[in-house]
């Protein structure tokens, strides 16, 4: 009983938890603010709480003086790390005591993370001002636990499990603007190294679903994501059983690299790394695909094959050697010497020729002596990586080091012996990435250069940095991008055409095809693209293969009339020109309302830029450039372009000739023109009356003027007689005739030609 009622109290004062009603597990709206210390893995981490949060209707701020609650992902990694947590706290318990002080509204803190699970109530023991404190697995219970700090006791939760994976939470991304993302696929870590603290906070190692992390990353790319980072504090010892089946247990030979060893017993069964790489390489051909951190035990064959095989698996492998002396290594518990460290990089660049290295070096370990130092200096020379991440050891409680070694090495010895492994670093590293100059390479821009902010940076396959693309090509990207969204409206206007014209609902990849080569694009590659999605190329109809018109106002070329036909009418136009009338909604053929209807949506797409340019008058703001470094030519968002969310379908934007259809046909009262003798009858009404025609209101006349002018500019500046006359004769009402518009080449348009009902004069 005892040990029930201990599950229900809170850690620090003995106080029983109170009754939390469902809805004030709510957030009400109050503000969170967010901050990351330490890896990838808790910025995802953080993504997934934000996603928790946000679920139960809190809202996130970037400013820390509006915040209603505070919470910290913390890292425990080195002692370093949780230094800078200390002092973060420090500094937030003042800003709370102001808050109490000055009766403004209070400040929760919560500390989340390994260090939190590390050092568990010691953080509300130590540091008064924290409330909440929730581990790795214990995320999903923060509604709870903040809605307990709320009511002013102490919330604690650091249960670890052996099945949390959050497979069933979508993170929410913190930075929407990045074109990059984090996916966790598995966590924890079984290898027991015996100077990393990862096995006490992280817990056992547990992998989520293939089908949940596919889902995941389908997700992502249909936001527009262009790389994602898989996650795992092993991540290549990834294994899925969630389907049951670990009857097909693979050799033990091809579960580690040849050399390697664990201190655990092995593993059968379930899917593979190799398996998940090439699920979601086949899934997301378009999409980069990198990984983190991974054990070198972990690279078997089948892996190194399978990210050599994909050209969007991309050719940077981590491989943390920690040191390069085999008894350090026994002592570090690695599970490798350092002749099988060497034979695996010498594997991996046999099978990726272009392979770039990185790796995680750890000097003054317990009892290392400079010779053994010296074997490190030497491999990081051997080796040579592109990128390296070099530490000073730092012992950590609950390690095996702590309990089975002595820290022997002084501080001053580390930190000499750190300078040095750097030196020999930097100069292995300037001669390895001096070979990338002058060389042309695929590269993601993820944002301004951290150098300078006149120029931008992003990474190439190796995620090597590539600085230096100047800002002042800004503009030309901006432009080519609204270029290419209008090219993507256009062709999914005249695909969803001939889609119509079908008969079908939705649109085929058929359709695509034609509307390309209607447009005069090339679909050189075809052939590939049909060959990875599984289709046959069949021969284009030979509608799809007429010759794209320059203009849409060309009327195509001449044909002879059929025999039905009378032979006075003008000659039939090209089936495949536009035809564009007065009204634009009289079309000759069937085919030819499919067209028109594509050219009208095009026009009214223009109309609609035009009109918005005019009211911004900056074509600037349609890219949000100063906050977004995700630049549109490598970051286009799968959605319509700005400009498409001004056009309002009640605004009538009229040119020149639908004006002038307008006033000569829409405004006629009568379809017919009246006989001389009904003209005469009214006549005489009108002479009895004494009444004069009446006039047309101001409006008209003035709108009617507009259409005159657009139409012979230089006839309305005239002052010649002749203008002038014919002024104040329409002035007076007196016109002899109508003036009709200019002949059009279609003679199904006869409405444009009709004139209007006047005034015949007596002979």
């Amino acid at each position: 009983m005892e040990a029930e009622t201990s599950n229900v109290y809170i850690a620090d004062r003995g106080k029983p938890i109170p009754y939390i009603a469902p809805e004030t597990l709510r957030g009400q709206k109050r503000k969170v603010f967010l901050e990351v210390y330490g890896c990838q893995m808790n910025t995802n981490d953080t993504e997934i709480v934000w996603s928790i949060l946000k679920a139960h209707e809190y809202h996130r701020t970037v400013n820390l003086k509006e915040a209603d609650i505070v919470l910290m992902m913390t890292c425990a990694i080195r002692e370093g790390a949780e230094d800078t947590v200390w002092n973060r706290l420090k500094h937030l318990r003042l800003l709370k005591r102001k808050r109490e002080t000055n009766g403004e509204k209070p400040l929760q803190i919560g500390v989340l993370g390994c260090m939190a699970e590390r050092l568990k109530k010691q953080l509300v023991e130590k540091e008064h001002s924290v409330d909440v404190v929730a581990g790795p697995d214990a995320y999903k219970d923060l509604p709870r636990l903040l809605a307990i700090g709320q009511r002013g006791q102490k919330a604690i939760n650091v249960l670890l499990s052996l099945d949390e994976t959050y497979a069933d939470v979508v993170p929410v991304k913190l930075d929407r603007k990045s074109k990059t993302a984090f996916v966790s696929i598995m966590r924890g870590c079984d290898n027991m190294c015996s100077y990393c603290i990862v096995p006490f906070t992280r817990g056992k190692e547990r992998s989520r679903p293939i089908k949940s992390i596919r889902e995941e990353v389908l997700l992502l790319e249909n936001e527009g994501i262009r790389e994602i980072t898989l996650l795992g504090q092993n991540v290549n010892s990834y294994r899925d059983t969630s389907d049951g089946s670990l009857e097909d247990a693979p050799k033990e030979a091809t579960l580690l690299a040849p050399g390697f060893r664990t201190v655990y017993k092995s593993k059968v069964g379930g899917l593979r790394f190799a398996e998940l790489l090439t699920e979601l390489a086949e899934a997301v051909p378009e999409m980069r695909i990198r990984f983190t951190s991974p054990h070198p035990k972990d690279f078997p064959v089948d892996v190194l094959e399978t990210i050599g095989k994909y050209p969007n698996i991309c050719n940077s492998l981590h491989l943390p050697a920690q040191s390069g002396n085999t008894q350090v290594l026994e002592r570090m518990r690695r599970g490798y010497t350092r002749e099988a460290y060497l034979n695996l990089v010498k594997e991996v660049r046999h099978i990726i020729p272009n392979v770039t290295l990185s790796s995680d070096f750890i000097c003054g370990f317990c009892g290392e002596r400079e010779p053994e130092f010296a074997d490190t200096v030497s491999l990081i020379e051997q080796v040579g990586y592109h990128a390296a991440f070099l530490f000073a050891y730092s012992m950590r409680e609950k390690t095996t080091a702590h309990r089975r070694y002595s820290d022997d090495v002084p501080e001053e010895v580390k930190q000499e012996r750190l300078r040095r492994m750097i030196a020999a670093f930097r100069r292995e590293a300037e001669r390895l990435n001096s070979l990338f100059v002058d060389r042309t390479e695929l590269v993601l821009v993820e944002g301004y250069s951290k150098r300078s902010r006149t120029d931008l940076a992003g990474r190439n396959d190796g995620n090597l940095e590539e600085a230096g693309f100047s800002t002042a090509e800004k503009d030309a990207l901006e432009t080519l991008t609204e270029m290419m969204q209008s090219f993507l409206v256009e062709l999914g206007h005249s695909a969803r055409n001939y889609c119509e014209l079908a008969g079908r609902t939705q649109p085929v990849i058929g359709d695509v095809v034609v509307a390309l080569v209607n447009m005069g694009i090339s679909i050189r590659g075809l052939d590939t693209f049909a060959k990875r999605e599984g289709r046959h190329v069949l021969p284009q109809p030979q509608q799809a293969q007429a010759q794209k018109q320059q203009s849409i106002l060309q009327a195509g070329q001449k044909i002879p009339h059929p025999s039905y036909i009378p032979s006075h009418l003008p000659q039939f136009p090209d089936p495949h020109a536009y035809i564009r009338t007065p009204t634009h909604k009289q079309p000759v053929t069937e085919y030819e309302v499919i067209r028109e209807k594509a050219a009208q949506q095009q026009r009214d797409v223009e109309r609609a830029l035009t009109k918005f340019l005019a009211k911004t008058s900056e074509i600037d703001t349609l890219f949000d450039n100063e906050e977004n470094p995700m630049f549109p030519l490598i970051a286009c968002k799968p959605s319509f372009p700005p400009y498409l969310q001004a056009l309002n379908p009640s605004d009538q934007i009229f040119d020149f000739e639908e004006l002038e259809y307008y006033y000569l046909v829409a405004n006629r009262k009568e379809d017919i023109t009246e006989t001389k003798e009904e003209a005469d009858a009214g006549d005489d009404d009108d002479d009895e009356d004494g009444e004069s025609p009446k006039k047309e209101d101001k409006a008209s006349q003035e709108t009617k003027q507009e259409v005159e002018e657009a139409a012979s500019p230089s006839a309305s500046k005239s002052d010649s007689p002749a203008a002038t006359a014919s002024a104040s004769a329409g002035g007076s009402g007196q016109t002899s005739g109508v003036s009709t518009p200019a002949p059009i080449d279609n003679p199904y348009l006869r409405a444009a030609t009709i004139p209007r009902k006047v005034k015949h004069e007596m002979r």
